[in-house]
């Protein structure tokens, strides 16, 4: 059995040192009495705090005025801005340095505004080296840097995280920032794209040193609404309502085959611009290999470190574990252990219903040109024990039933006399559109 001894000193010290501590590893703060618990990856600034309720009721006893504790739940910055980056295509950049502006609404009043930066791509497929990373916040036209331990650089490792420290600057619910943030890389070489940049919200690149902290003309706006490019990962604030939620999901989460593909398919739909939004899903993804504890692309280890960002989870894996041959009670576990992982970090979780697979004789033009795929059997079956809402979960999300015939077909209804799903598998524009339509009420109302 491993040995952790337990570490402590005061909060200058942690503060000087901040090192990253081994995987159940604790630290103790003399200073303030709290405990953090390492997970191998993130350094301690970034790890929440935790207090012992007889410290908490001793805390409590002894003030002369209220003191207000914070949940572990709400301990940790989460996302406030409705734009979602992180869809990540994996498309390679070789550009030795560029900066990237995206616009992004805030979705409630916020302060103490912390960027969040990662060092991969799709799934978590690590970046081929170290990026140096300057940011800044553009809002009301003044450019504010943010830094990280007190530094504007900082560098990001393969497959690592960073959030930068709190930026004082107070946001209204609605109003509109630019995010601006720049990458470098030493002696050039690939870069993982990890957003897409539209022109409609006046996004754009530059290619100067001096555009981190310049002037707006300083950038070309891209040319479309998908153009690949690198980002980070997320706006987050310390002081905020937290209504924000982590996808998880697959392709359809990262709405493949969408007509614009930043539109976010049925997910970001369903809660733009009211809900901040943390993207942690890949294409190509499944429950199994997410939960598995592994070290691939698609491990999801260091994503659901990066969980307690958001104050909801909502769930999309299925499809991919079914076509790849999972039984049922394979799946079932794998969701559990995943929906079990996200509530112990203080989530409710809530799951999406498995869409369709089918082929088709006539391009999907009608219902009875199509015949469904194998697993359909195991789909109806994994559908009908989502909808017993199995705990640990908090509900569902009825998506298959707004896109079949009818209950349990295997078939695509046809979407305003269109095909719904062009390849049988993911939905096209207007359907993605069409299920945020039908589920939208109930994706506010959960995650109110």
């Amino acid at each position: 059995m491993t040995t952790i001894k337990l570490r402590r000193g005061t909060t200058a010290q942690w503060q000087a040192s901040n090192p990253v501590l081994a995987a159940g590893e604790p630290a103790f703060d003399i200073t303030t009495g709290f405990i953090k618990m390492g997970d191998g990856e993130t350094a301690w600034a970034d790890l929440p705090s935790f207090l012992h309720e007889d410290a908490v009721a001793a805390l409590i006893a002894d003030s002369t005025t209220p003191t207000t504790v914070l949940r572990t739940g709400r301990s940790a910055p989460t996302s406030v801005t409705a734009r979602a980056l992180g869809r990540a295509i994996n498309t390679g950049d070789t550009a030795a340095l560029q900066t990237t502006r995206t616009s992004h609404t805030f979705v409630e009043d916020a302060v103490g505004l912390r960027v969040l930066v990662t060092g991969w791509g799709n799934g978590e497929g690590a970046q081929p080296g170290d990026l140096t990373v300057r940011a800044a916040l553009e809002y009301a036209g003044v450019v504010t840097p943010f830094t990280f331990d007190g530094q504007q650089a900082t560098t990001i490792a393969p497959g690592s995280h960073r959030v930068s420290d709190p930026l004082g600057v107070f946001v209204t619910a609605g109003s509109t920032g630019f995010l601006r943030a720049e990458r470098s890389v030493a002696g050039g070489g690939s870069v993982l794209s990890t957003a897409a940049l539209r022109a409609s919200l006046g996004e754009g690149t530059a290619t100067s040193t001096s555009a981190v902290y310049g002037a707006a003309s300083g950038f070309s706006v891209v040319a479309d609404e998908n153009t690949p490019a690198w980002a980070p990962l997320a706006i987050l604030a310390d002081g905020s309502a937290g209504r924000s939620v982590a996808f998880f999901g697959d392709s359809l989460s990262n709405a493949q085959r969408d007509a614009v593909p930043e539109d976010g398919g049925y997910l970001l739909r369903a809660v733009s611009p009211d809900v901040g939004v943390l993207r942690l899903n890949g294409g190509g993804g499944t429950a199994g290999a997410f939960i598995g504890n592994g070290s691939g692309a698609d491990s999801g280890r260091r994503r659901l470190a990066l969980a307690r960002h958001a104050s909801y989870a909502w769930v999309e894996y299925g499809a991919n574990d079914l076509n790849g041959g999972a039984s049922l009670t394979t799946i079932q576990a794998n969701l559990t252990r995943l929906w079990t992982a996200l509530s112990l970090l203080g989530l409710p979780v809530w799951q999406s219903t498995i869409t369709p697979w089918s082929s088709s004789s006539d391009g999907w033009t009608t219902v009875e040109g199509q015949t469904p795929y194998s697993k359909h059997p195991t789909r109806i079956a994994l559908n009908d024990w989502i909808r017993t809402k199995p705990a640990p979960l908090t509900g569902f999300f009825e998506v298959a039933d707004v896109v079949e015939s009818e209950r349990n077909s295997g078939k695509w209804a046809l979407t305003d006399g269109a095909p719904a799903a062009t390849d049988g598998i993911h939905p096209s524009g207007p359907t993605y559109a069409k299920i945020a339509a039908a589920i939208r009420p109930g994706v506010l109302s959960a995650f109110a």
